[in-house]
């Protein structure tokens, strides 16, 4: 479901490639953002991402920011989102 917001929750954010903490608002203050939330549990959100790594390597997105945020841990994130060779499964998203 896509929502327009002026206003993005404050949630604590772990960059899985650096470990470094942000929060929501630091992370996408004055920027356009498609933002997607899912769990290691959901069966259908690596496609979803795979879908959303494609939309951000159209040229007319090139002024939006796009972000994963795993709602898990990130061991289980990893897991998913790495590949073998420790190269990013989607390198376009946050």
């Amino acid at each position: 479901k896509t929502t327009k917001s002026s206003q993005l929750p404050d949630l604590p954010l772990t960059c899985l490639k650096t470990a470094e903490f942000k929060s929501t608002s630091n992370a996408f203050r004055g920027k356009n953002a498609i933002i997607d939330f899912w769990t290691t549990q959901c069966t259908r959100c690596p496609e979803a991402l795979d879908m959303l790594h494609e939309m951000a390597s159209r040229p007319e997105y090139t002024n939006v920011s796009f972000a994963s945020i795993c709602c898990d841990a990130l061991d289980g994130a990893r897991e998913i989102l790495e590949t073998p060779d420790d190269a990013p499964r989607w390198d376009r998203l946050s």
